[in-house]
């Protein structure tokens, strides 16, 4: 990854190498630090989005769910 990995088009929305993130996640379940230098941002980006759904509960309560059409308007 360089400095300017936040700005790769399509950050969130196109996938990363599932071998890589794969690796990464054994990696960090198995306590052993990860060195993001020669992998894509798209790949560590994968792994943001592997461990939100991994979450027990959503990251916002519905509460807040019903609540954004009122925020937008």
């Amino acid at each position: 990854m360089t400095p300017d990995s936040l700005s790769s088009v399509g950050l969130f929305r196109v996938p990363g190498e599932k071998s890589q993130i794969d690796y990464f996640k054994n990696q960090f379940n198995e306590g052993i630090e990860v060195n993001f230098s020669s992998c894509s941002a798209y790949d560590v980006a994968g792994l943001f989005k592997d461990f939100f759904k991994s979450l027990p509960d959503k990251l916002i309560p519905p509460f807040y769910n019903e609540q954004v059409p009122f925020i937008i308007a």
